[in-house]
């Protein structure tokens, strides 16, 4: 009975594998932003599943589907590339969004970490390893995943502030406020006040714990966002420690050395590899940082 079993599981695998084989390039993608393309409906009865966009190019290995449904008009966005390798096997690379649950992805039918270059972060962001960043990752990898050739410009990005995405390296590949999130509505407030005090000097007394040297306009401005409602912070060293956070990730944010690279692909060895470098992120004090960076907050 067990040889019967292992056999017919055996035989399950082949068809399985086979009927994907059979499969054209074009359903292969589709099937790919499966995920997406399934939270569409028919809204309008006419028969036909209704989204926003739809860019079916088969033909360069090449497909893009967006739209929304309601009742709060979440969507959500799915880009999908295929890369040959010298076996005529594909390397499917996809970009998906999610905007409810500030959900973030870009993956690959590989272990993506066997398709980017070795050294993306270290040789390529970075011009050295990066250490002590804590638990959670601050950046994640964007990517334009190409319609025509096989040239891919990615970026490092910053991850919204109040998402956290446990982490052993400093960049992640995915993130979403089902991961992990810093519950806490008046972080993105913390904008407000870097951007309202009368002093400069306010910030540092902040980061340094010397609430005592804060002016009188600005000490007010503090208070506001202190109490026990859930729009404010528990205290003034909860606000404090929230400040220094970012500070933290503004630093490790000046250290990179190139904001964007250009991947070229090995069809040899089915991986993509640096092909060029971009410039570095645009000079920024820490200020102008946390204001316009973007925080986490419930969409619907």
């Amino acid at each position: 009975m067990k040889q019967i079993l292992i056999f017919l599981l055996f035989f399950a695998f082949i068809t399985n594998l086979n009927a994907q084989s059979t499969k054209s390039l074009s359903q292969q993608l589709w099937d790919v932003v499966q995920p997406c393309y399934s939270n569409f409906e028919d809204m309008d009865d006419d028969g036909k599943v209704d989204f926003d966009e739809l860019i079916d190019d088969s033909k360069n290995g090449y497909l893009k589907i967006s739209g929304s449904w309601p009742t709060c008009g979440c969507d959500c966005t799915s880009t999908v590339g295929a890369f040959k390798d010298k076996s005529g096997k594909y390397t499917f690379v996809k970009k998906e969004t999610y905007n409810c649950s500030w959900s973030f992805a870009v993956s690959a039918n590989r272990d993506l970490k066997t398709v980017l270059p070795d050294d993306i972060l270290s040789a390529g962001f970075f011009s050295n390893p990066i250490s002590n960043f804590g638990e959670y990752a601050i950046f994640f990898l964007d990517i334009e995943i190409p319609q025509y050739g096989t040239d891919t410009k990615v970026s490092i990005e910053l991850i919204p502030f109040g998402l956290l995405k446990k982490s052993n390296s400093v960049m992640a590949f995915s993130f979403s406020e089902e991961d992990d999130v810093i519950r806490v509505f008046p972080l993105y407030r913390l904008a407000r006040l870097v951007e309202d005090v009368s002093d400069n000097k306010t910030i540092d007394y902040i980061l340094n714990n010397q609430f005592e040297k804060i002016n009188a306009t600005d000490k007010k401005l503090i208070a506001g966002l202190i109490g026990d409602d859930m729009s404010q912070f528990k205290s003034e060293t909860e606000l404090g420690n929230h400040l220094k956070s970012m500070k933290k990730i503004y630093e490790i944010y000046q250290q990179i050395s190139h904001q964007t690279l250009t991947l070229g692909w090995d069809k040899e060895k089915g991986k993509f590899y640096i092909k060029e470098k971009g410039s570095k992120p645009k000079e920024t004090t820490f200020k102008e940082f946390v204001t316009k960076n973007g925080f986490w907050g419930p969409v619907c």
